[in-house]
């Protein structure tokens, strides 16, 4: 009796078994389509950037435009445009372009690369923002009447004057540096310009920056040993200048004669373009 009770037994349990399998197989399956349809209802939240990358810088439609400025109120934006990544929007303040989603509540700063085609579309776009609009007034700046006390000097000093002004955390003002150390032909005016707005802690590194040269002044030169260093004063002093003469970006390069020369550009192209 035993032999054919067991076996019934086993098989009423290997088919209640297979049924609370397959119902746990059905449940996790019907989860599953209930999490996908509930991701395509996000992304359809989204404004979906459908743009290829020949169609990357147009301007976003008012819905998107409208988001992303009530998110930033009080921040004076040129415009809002697609990029070649979807749901990433790029911001333009005069020279200066930064990233953000649809919101408005997410901000990226720094370059956008094309890896593909090995290119920096973040400098591409600042390169045509410098040449097609630059700021008024950043035409001719007389040399007397830069703020050279907030100036940290190198180079050639026998060199073709110039002076930068410099953000500690701008990735093209540390580049142009590095090639400029490498050069004698100019003697270097390094004019310290945090801007706070864009690098929080570069207001810092510039105060350290300027007393550690200040330093190095006093013990170099007997007249200087007793001055001290208000780089506040000093940092003031270049934020008060920059604001009259709208210079808005870094770096921002002035030669001795006056002319300007807006963002980055090789040494090689600095003479020929500051001294045509």
């Amino acid at each position: 009796m035993r032999g054919p009770f067991f076996k019934q037994l086993f098989r009423r349990m290997f088919t209640f078994n297979s049924i609370m399998l397959t119902s746990i197989w059905i449940m996790l399956a019907v989860l599953l389509m209930l999490r996908i349809e509930q991701d395509e209802r996000t992304t359809a939240s989204v404004p979906e950037n459908k743009t290829a990358y020949s169609q990357a810088g147009t301007a976003v439609d008012d819905r998107i435009a409208n988001g992303i400025r009530r998110a930033m109120p009080g921040t004076k934006i040129d415009g809002i445009f697609y990029t070649p990544v979807r749901g990433l929007y790029q911001i333009s303040l005069g020279k200066n372009v930064l990233y953000t989603d649809h919101s408005g509540n997410y901000l990226l700063i720094g370059h956008l690369y094309d890896m593909k085609r090995r290119l920096d579309l973040t400098q591409q776009v600042k390169r045509r923002l410098s040449a097609s609009a630059p700021p008024v007034g950043v035409r001719k700046i007389p040399w007397s009447s830069l703020p050279l006390q907030a100036a940290v000097r190198y180079g050639n000093p026998d060199g073709k004057k110039i002076a930068i002004f410099h953000d500690p955390d701008c990735t093209y003002c540390t580049r142009l540096k590095k090639e400029l150390a490498g050069t004698t032909e100019f003697d270097v005016y390094q004019i310290m310009y945090p801007i706070v707005s864009l690098h929080p802690g570069a207001y810092r590194k510039s105060k350290k920056i300027l007393c550690a040269y200040k330093s190095r002044e006093r013990q170099n030169n007997a007249s200087a040993k007793h001055s001290t260093c208000d780089a506040e004063k000093l940092l003031e002093q270049v934020s008060t200048f920059a604001r009259k003469h709208r210079i808005a970006g870094t770096p921002v390069i002035v030669a001795e004669n006056g002319n300007v020369v807006l963002g980055y550009r090789p040494p090689a192209e600095l003479a020929k373009l500051l001294w045509k």
